[in-house]
């Protein structure tokens, strides 16, 4: 059975762990979340595969706290426009630094209450309103992140969808990821593989030598001392060959003398 393991981030009290528990108890828990509780673990079906997904929720920014995670959810409250903007202040180049390859997203917590008529008149008085869907876009574009989302554990809109949604984009990414590396590790054996031919190659050169019909041997490539012996050999051959073509010459030169 495949394992997938989801880290949620962001600021304290975005709803990162009511998420958790919502998703994987089917309950809502409101403020009554227990403190120690971080992680969870289900067994989901998708696309008619099992899977073993670990859920996990961290509001802590230092990087040695940090699970292995296949998928970081950046989260913040529709509510709160110091959670989202602490997305890109805080939260993102710390995650691009610590999950460079890891599949990102985008999500927005509580959405049941952009029709909560008592939490929008204290935003209202604030001067402030709930988060609009363009602005939560138009930071997905800076960021350069694909997937963005909103939903709400108190009324279960949206939940399922987006863990789903998230669920298939990180398995793809995954598998993509998997088959880049077996690409990767075919062209460095196909790199090796050339090298040594290559290699091979060249120490099948055939020696280019330059001999001289004396004593002296000039050679331009050498491939050790039995080829060199060789060498000698043959220039030895060709300087007897020489001197028996003197004598001959000079053998020639006194039977004319004695002749005239």
């Amino acid at each position: 059975m495949s394992s997938l393991k989801v880290l949620l981030v962001g600021d304290k009290s975005v709803g990162k762990r009511n998420l958790i528990i919502t998703y994987t108890a089917h309950v809502f828990v409101g403020e009554n979340v227990p403190m120690s509780f971080e992680s969870c673990k289900a067994k989901v079906t998708i696309d008619k595969e099992d899977l073993d997904l670990q859920l996990t929720s961290s509001a802590i920014l230092t990087s040695k706290t940090f699970p292995e995670a296949d998928c970081v959810v950046m989260c913040f409250a529709v509510d709160s426009y110091d959670s989202f903007e602490s997305l890109e202040v805080k939260w993102y180049d710390v995650m691009k630094e610590h999950f460079p390859n890891t599949t990102l997203a985008l999500l927005g917590t509580k959405m049941d209450l952009r029709e909560d008529e008592e939490r929008l008149e204290e935003l209202e008085l604030e001067g402030e309103s709930p988060i609009a869907w363009k602005e939560i876009e138009k930071l997905a574009k800076k960021l350069k992140i694909d997937n963005c989302y909103e939903c709400s554990s108190k009324s279960g809109k949206g939940l399922s969808k987006f863990f789903e949604d998230i669920v298939k984009t990180t398995l793809h990414n995954k598998k993509n990821k998997k088959e880049n590396e077996k690409e990767i590790e075919k062209e460095i054996e196909i790199e090796i593989e050339n090298e040594n031919e290559q290699k091979e190659e060249k120490n099948k050169t055939p020696i280019k030598l330059s001999l001289e019909y004396d004593t002296k041997i000039k050679i331009n490539l050498a491939f050790g001392d039995e080829k060199v012996k060789e060498v000698k050999k043959e220039n030895e051959k060709e300087n007897e060959k020489e001197k028996e073509k003197e004598k001959e010459k000079e053998i020639k030169k006194v039977v004319k003398t004695e002749e005239k």
